[in-house]
């Protein structure tokens, strides 16, 4: 199964200022920081204020690890509006996370459904996500996660879900710059593969 070659729908969504956890800090449109402290660790997860429109058939976003903080904790992924925010993308129902401390791939649960490479300082991570009809009353969101540009693990599924893009942390000094489609994309996607 491919992704194949769809048109990338250019939806531009924002970060919440309110659906996050407090060690979670939105310093610019696109800038986020973890500010919790060793004494008040704790996963935290923000999402978007809207979830990826009905109407887009693919959904690409981007994550530049500009500080990995003290351990690399470090997700992205997708949640759904109910999921915790004060837990890691992936670890609970209505989520999935790829995490850069070990490369693992989280959908569901606190144990890596699979581990691939991890990610650091400097870094570009992404999530693609394709729509796919599968009968007249559902369908069923295609999952690639990337890292400087090329795939990583498995394709990954999630049926009949309005998602929103996410981003935790659970690391003291940890930060990213994000692109939700309001600039050029470092990298291109082809496929399944992502390439300059």
């Amino acid at each position: 199964f491919s992704l194949g070659h769809q048109e990338e729908s250019v939806a531009y969504l924002s970060w919440s200022t309110t659906d996050k956890e407090p060690f979670i800090e939105l310093t610019s449109a696109s800038r986020i920081m973890y500010v919790g402290a060793k004494e008040s660790y704790a996963p935290s997860l923000i999402r978007t204020s809207e979830s990826i429109p009905n109407f887009a058939e693919s959904f690409y976003f981007e994550m530049k690890v500009t500080n990995c903080g003290h351990n690399g904790e470090i997700g992205i992924g997708l949640a759904t509006r109910g999921a915790k925010t004060n837990r890691m993308p992936g670890w609970d129902e209505g989520t999935i996370g790829y995490h850069g401390d070990n490369g693992g791939i989280y959908h569901a649960s606190g144990s890596a459904v699979e581990v691939t490479e991890t990610f650091t300082t400097h870094d570009i991570v992404s999530c693609h996500v394709n729509r796919v009809q599968v009968d007249k009353l559902g369908f069923c969101n295609v999952i690639q996660f990337g890292k400087n540009g090329a795939a990583v693990g498995p394709l990954m599924y999630m049926l009949n879900e309005e998602l929103h893009p996410a981003i935790g942390m659970h690391s003291e000094g940890a930060s990213v710059e994000t692109n939700l489609g309001e600039d050029a994309f470092a990298y291109k996607l082809r496929g399944t593969i992502m390439s300059h």
